[in-house]
């Protein structure tokens, strides 16, 4: 099959399983996958010299990362740059094979225990690549946000904290995170279609939720959340006004007590067995929302992905 950025071919476990194998016997990383990954879009097809501004040539090297560099050598200068540089994988330091079969077992939804069958990998690694592909659709659907509601409709609305943490790196600076610190993102769904949006906010208080209801709800939509008693606002004339200019009805849910809005209503099953819901909330509820709208054959759905991972990381072509 063919898609957007040239992929032909079958793609399967096994494609990436041979690919990995490949590497692990050439050290790294071979040829067939630097030329898998320009034809997808995540690496560069060339590289601009910062010194004389000529296309480098990429080289092959030993015993260094990935095997190859981009490399420019004249009379005057030797410049090199990672292939890595400006790229999806520049942060990771796991192999470009095993970034990839990772990404492929995190579509297929493979249990990270059945990971570490598979490939020498530790959980936490696992577990951090996974944060970075949801991250990747927190990504796609803050671009992609929409109004939602009108006459009718019903929007369930929900918070999470927003942003990719780096849980190892928290543990090596001995650091507790604050949970009222950072951005915080406000999550509409429409129901009965795959419609939403993602609005992040520097804070997380009343000012910002109702601003968040007035650019981004409808006239005529009933708002379905637990957020009201959270911030004790439905008598604020605020909040007031704007429900009367707009039609609005403001509705608590009532899921028995225990499950809000979003969870109660179709999110928590699609999530169930994610007992990191509410720490990672924005990535579990953006990862939902993706794939709700890329329902697909598995190969299709990693070839979205990798579209995706290509609008939110295109790879450069020269320094900056």
């Amino acid at each position: 099959m063919a898609t957007k950025s040239g992929i032909t071919g079958r793609i399967n476990s096994f494609f990436f399983a041979q690919m990995y194998v490949e590497g692990q016997r050439e050290d790294v990383c071979n040829k067939n996958c630097i030329d898998w990954c320009v034809k997808a879009g995540l690496l560069p097809s060339s590289y601009e010299c910062p010194g004389c501004k000529e296309s480098m040539q990429l080289k092959k090297r030993k015993g260094k990362g990935d095997n190859w560099e981009w490399r420019c050598r004249n009379m005057t200068h030797e410049v090199k740059r990672s292939i890595r540089k400006g790229t999806w994988f520049e942060k990771s330091k796991l192999s470009i094979p095993e970034i990839l079969l990772m990404t492929w077992f995190w579509i297929n939804k493979y249990r990270p225990l059945t990971i570490k069958n598979e490939i020498d990998c530790a959980s936490n690694t696992i577990s951090e690549w996974f944060t970075l592909c949801r991250d990747v659709c927190v990504k796609v659907c803050i671009n992609t946000s929409e109004k939602l509601g009108g006459p009718g409709k019903v929007v369930e609305f929900e918070e999470g904290k927003y942003g990719t943490k780096n849980p190892r790196q928290e543990r090596k600076e001995g650091k507790q995170e604050n949970p009222e610190e950072g951005e915080w993102v406000y999550v509409g769904l429409e129901r009965e279609t795959d419609r939403c949006f993602f609005v992040v906010k520097p804070v997380r208080n009343k000012e910002s939720l109702y601003h968040t209801l007035r650019d981004w709800i409808l006239p005529g939509t009933t708002i379905m959340t637990d957020l009201w008693s959270v911030f004790d606002c439905l008598e604020d004339e605020d909040f007031q006004v704007l429900k009367d200019m707009n039609d609005l009805k403001f509705k608590t849910p009532d899921y028995g007590g225990s499950y809000n809005a979003i969870e109660g209503a179709g999110i928590k099953r699609g999530l169930k067995g994610h007992s990191q819901f509410k720490d990672h909330a924005d990535g579990h509820l953006a990862e939902y929302m993706w794939r709700c709208k890329n329902s697909a054959e598995i190969q299709r759905l990693f070839l979205a992905f990798v579209e995706a991972i290509v609008s939110i990381y295109p790879p450069q072509t020269a320094d900056v």
